[in-house]
């Protein structure tokens, strides 16, 4: 009986995640099975083959991939337009406290890492290089996890510094892609 209930729980398991249509996902935490009957012969019953059926019934809960990140987006980033979550960078684990499918609601946590990347617009960089060595800048932009690559060019080439004014600091921003 155990064996049986062990089989059946794992078919199912797979079956039901494998089921989820392509846009949508599902994870380890937000899925239910309950196995509802088992039909087995009954002890002493002598035969060389026997049948054992096992009837279980599974709840799923799927999600959009996207309204994950924007609920990351608008709770812990707080809508700031300045900060996006990386692509692909969300892995999230989900751990369903409490599941009611006849009133379609469930209660779950959920728990994972993401990564993000803050935006800087061009002011925003030249007040911040303004007045700064090359050293500075480079270590700045270093710092930065948004930024692949850089070329830093001071004009006339004798000079120590950027200029103080950040209106007189050009950005030129390249595509990396």
């Amino acid at each position: 009986e155990e064996e049986i209930t062990k089989q059946i729980f794992e078919d199912l398991k797979h079956k039901i995640v494998s089921s989820v249509p392509a846009p949508l996902a599902t994870s380890e935490g937000l899925h239910e099975i309950e196995i509802t009957s088992i039909t087995i012969p009954e002890p002493g019953f002598r035969t060389d083959t026997f049948g054992a059926q096992a009837e279980a019934q599974a709840r799923i809960i799927a999600y959009r991939p996207e309204d994950i990140s924007a609920f990351i987006s608008h709770t812990v980033l707080k809508n700031d337009p300045s900060v996006t979550i990386r692509e692909g960078s969300i892995h999230a684990r989900f751990h369903l406290n409490d599941l009611d499918m006849d009133r379609k609601r469930a209660f779950a946590e959920m728990r994972g890492e993401a990564s993000s990347i803050r935006h800087i617009s061009d002011d925003e960089l030249a007040r911040e290089i303004a007045g700064k060595t090359h050293e500075e800048i480079s270590a700045f932009l270093r710092q930065r996890g948004s930024v692949s690559a850089f070329r830093i060019t001071m004009f006339p080439p004798w000079r120590k510094t950027a200029p103080k004014n950040p209106e007189k600091v050009y950005i030129i921003r390249e595509d990396p892609n």
